[in-house]
């Protein structure tokens, strides 16, 4: 049963039960016990003994005005003594009207603090908790798609380098073949190489080359056919169909090839004419069909077979 420890007092939880008296605790600092000892009996231990409320002057409680509004008149607000609070030796009962009106102020408003109390926890911090989560999961969500935003970026860019360093490695491919096979082709048979699905149109010089070579050897010219990119047959017969002279260019071939042969030496004429017999008669044969009727003379070369 706790009793005051100031001296004179004879204040009990017993004797004071129906009165709204406290009993506090002796502070836990060293120098503030050396304080409250000064009032109290000697041999006094600080652990256990306690001093009733109403050695204290009401402002030197904290102030818990606004937890009495929430619990009301029926709730119970347990009074908390200021750090620096020292009990005073005054007559109990002149201290005990002051201390009355500030405990029934107390008991007054105890009961509906309570409630309101309650109806704060239940409530509002949950309302404050769930609102701190919403925008911490707003702001993660707009980081993450920040994030998305960044990477698809980035792949979109590696995509796009990726496709300017294979075109530019097929342009090298392509510069280096070019090279590589100018010196053996045309460019329309370089061309023809580098893009077998297209359809090539042949010069006027590569045709000639063609018929040129038919012209020496069937055999060379099949083999090339076959390895090599050069005109077909089909297109070496068109283009001697398309052929044609006007009327008297032979008589000036003849002359030209007459006023040549003139600085040749022996030996060189016997070659021509030798070349010339053999491009004649061995492999193409050439008809002349002069149309009387006409203005130009067909040339018609049959390929042996």
């Amino acid at each position: 049963m706790p009793s005051c420890a100031v001296r004179n007092c004879k204040n009990n939880s017993w004797n004071t039960k129906r009165q709204k008296i406290s009993y506090l605790s002796f502070p836990k600092e060293t120098k503030m016990i050396e304080k409250w000892k000064i009032v109290c009996k000697e041999d006094v231990n600080s652990k256990f003994a306690r001093i009733c409320s109403k050695h204290f002057h009401p402002s030197q409680f904290e102030d818990k005005s606004w937890l009495r509004d929430f619990v009301g008149k029926s709730g119970n607000v347990r009074i908390k003594l200021k750090r620096d609070a020292v009990p005073l030796i005054t007559d109990v009962e002149d201290n005990k009207i002051s201390t009355d009106n500030d405990l029934d102020s107390t008991a007054s408003t105890s009961t509906s603090s309570c409630a309101t109390q309650v109806a704060l926890n239940t409530a509002v911090v949950p309302n404050i908790d769930i609102s701190q989560k919403m925008q911490k999961l707003q702001h993660r969500n707009a980081t993450l798609l920040l994030e998305t935003k960044a990477l698809h970026l980035e792949t979109e860019t590696h995509k796009y380098q990726q496709a300017l360093k294979e075109k530019l490695y097929k342009k090298q491919l392509v510069q280096k073949m070019q090279d590589k096979l100018t010196p053996f082709f045309t460019p329309e048979q370089i061309e023809l190489f580098l893009n077998l699905t297209q359809k090539i149109r042949w010069t006027k010089e590569d045709i000639e080359a063609a018929i040129s070579l038919k012209s020496i050897s069937s055999k060379a010219y099949r083999y090339l056919r076959k390895t090599k990119q050069i005109p077909a047959m089909s297109t070496l017969r068109k283009w001697i169909a398309d052929f044609n002279t006007d009327k008297g260019i032979l008589t000036d071939v003849s002359a030209i090839t007459k006023e040549k042969s003139q600085s040749m030496t022996e030996m060189e004429r016997t070659s021509v004419l030798y070349s010339d017999e053999i491009s004649s008669f061995d492999e193409i044969y050439l008809s002349n069909q002069v149309e009387e009727s006409k203005e130009k003379v067909y040339v018609y070369v049959v390929f042996k077979n």
